[in-house]
């Protein structure tokens, strides 16, 4: 156990229609890379549920958590 967190802070300008991911081990573990831009589409909220539900039914058994931020 820690008595601290160590942040990764990174600042970088943005754009209208930028979308980031901010996910858990759970998730990242089972959808690669290559694949996310393609279960993004259609919007955040489906595309969210779209990378969980993919990391379940390919084994992912931790937490399995996704944000998905539109810039608008």
């Amino acid at each position: 156990s820690r008595d601290y967190v160590q942040v990764d802070l990174q600042v970088f300008p943005v754009q209208s229609g930028d979308q980031f991911m901010l996910c858990t081990d759970g998730l990242h573990e089972y959808v690669e890379l290559n694949e996310i831009p393609q279960m993004l589409e259609g919007g955040p909220e489906p595309g969210s549920k779209r990378l969980v539900s993919t990391a379940r039914r390919r084994g992912g058994k931790d937490n399995i958590t996704a944000m998905v931020i539109h810039v608008l």
